[in-house]
């Protein structure tokens, strides 16, 4: 036997390979959920356990593989699959790999050697349905689990009856649409599924940090007057910036010459600076560590930056409003941005924003600053206990978007702006915003570096 064979194998070899570890139809009806399911439909379906890797004792791959033909008669198999474990997740992913190697050289049937007495031999595709369940398990069942129930006890908590009416709009909404529907309209085009971190008590990520911001640039381009005015940006523009202007582990960076390749952002630089529009975006600090820190942190911040007003708008959760200062490596690839198109000085002044009372709702409170400066008579800054329900609401809004976009045709080519994209964002605090002065800046006072 060669190691790895597979490397060599002609093309009527990985045909068949690929069709003798594809999943039958009927094998995937029965034993994987159903594509079309909600969420809520998909957690119901019984699927198999995965074995813990601290009382595995298979370490050799081969074991898993036998010469043995397969077992043909499958049907009255899937309640058995359903029932026996899996391997643990390491396995199953090494398995993955090795599998076609093993093919190569002659085995023609999987079996279950981490379990003691089962010596079934199954058709190969096995080794494919297990890392399908191992996903499966993995991104949708365990999250989803967790919200399931969050999102029950939300419904019943009889002393908030906005929040529990915003609980029941969201469940209803994602009982209406397939786990795996695709979010039509936005630019990453994942399954509603991937929205977990959206909901429950968990820090967002920056695919649901820009989900939230598509929401607003969407919002914007339905009113003339704030698209002349704000460009909406996702979490890429400061992650680009810093990349562009901040030298990394001793690695120096031509940074005009970088920054001359990246028309995109060079474009978004004309509009702010030449032409005075506001960038509206928010910021992972990830990047960003404090002279001294090895690493920055897992935190989301807002960001404006006024080219009319020549400022930047900076807000932090985590600090009292006296203490947020922007952090210096986010001001330095900022202010070299703006020194490639204008001299002009900006000023750093303080964005509003509500201060978190625990570790996850970072990203909430940003968004929350980001579109209350964008709509500013719509929308009110939320209260530290509200993050729960701006998530609600922007779940049903994120499943709405995506409904019209993926069955009404029509309403994305009409010229009338969508109901969707034209609705409120309502809160439930009773604390507004002060009007801005005449000028239309939400200005704060001066926060030196």
């Amino acid at each position: 036997m060669t190691d790895q064979p597979w490397l060599n194998a002609s093309f009527d070899q990985r045909k068949l390979a690929k069709q003798l570890f594809f999943i039958p139809k009927q094998a995937r009806n029965k034993l994987l959920p159903n594509r079309s399911h909600s969420i809520w439909d998909a957690l119901t379906l019984k699927l198999p356990t995965i074995t813990s890797s601290r009382i595995s004792t298979v370490t050799a791959l081969s074991a898993f593989f036998s010469h043995e033909p397969a077992i043909t008669s499958l049907e009255n198999q899937f309640d058995t699959l359903r029932k026996l474990p899996l391997p643990n997740a390491d396995i199953i992913h090494r398995l993955q790999r090795y599998s076609r190697d093993a093919w190569m050289n002659g085995v023609q049937s999987v079996c279950y050697a981490h379990l003691s007495g089962e010596s079934t031999p199954f058709p190969l595709w096995v080794i494919t349905w297990w890392d399908s369940v191992l996903r499966h398990l993995q991104s949708v069942d365990k999250p989803w689990q967790h919200i399931h129930t969050w999102l029950t006890n939300t419904r019943q908590n009889h002393s908030n009856h906005n929040l529990r009416m915003e609980a029941d709009i969201a469940y209803h909404q994602l009982q209406s649409v397939s786990f795996m529907m695709v979010k039509e309209g936005f630019t990453d085009r994942l399954p509603i599924h991937s929205l977990w971190r959206l909901l429950g008590n968990n820090w967002m990520n920056d695919t649901v940090v820009d989900t939230l911001l598509e929401v607003l640039k969407m919002t914007v381009e339905t009113d003339d007057g704030m698209t002349a005015r704000y460009i909406v940006c996702g979490t890429k523009v400061t992650q680009k910036l810093v990349d562009i202007f901040t030298d990394t582990e001793g690695v120096k960076v031509d940074a005009p010459a970088a920054y001359n390749r990246c028309q995109w952002l060079h474009n978004i630089g004309e509009d702010i600076f030449r032409n005075g529009k506001e960038l509206v975006t928010v910021a992972h600090l990830g990047k960003l560590p404090y002279k001294g820190e090895k690493d920055g942190m897992d935190h989301w911040v807002p960001l404006v930056v006024n080219g009319k007003g020549a400022e930047f708008l900076y807000g932090d959760s985590l600090c009292e409003e006296k203490r947020r200062v922007m952090p210096p490596r986010l001001w330095s690839a900022y202010t070299q941005w703006k020194e490639m198109h204008t001299w002009q000085s900006f000023s750093v002044n303080q964005l509003p924003i509500t201060e978190q009372n625990d570790s996850f709702s970072c990203g909430v409170f940003a968004f929350n600053a980001v579109e209350v400066y964008v709509r500013l008579f719509e929308v009110e800054l939320l209260r530290s206990s509200e993050a729960a329900c701006l998530r609600l609401q922007m779940v049903t809004k994120v499943i709405d978007i995506c409904k019209r976009m993926g069955t009404d045709e029509s309403a994305s080519s009409s010229s009338e702006p969508s109901e969707i994209l034209l609705g409120h964002l309502q809160t439930t605090s009773s604390k507004l915003c002060p009007p801005p002065p005449e000028n239309g800046l939400l200005l704060t006072p001066l926060h030196p570096l």
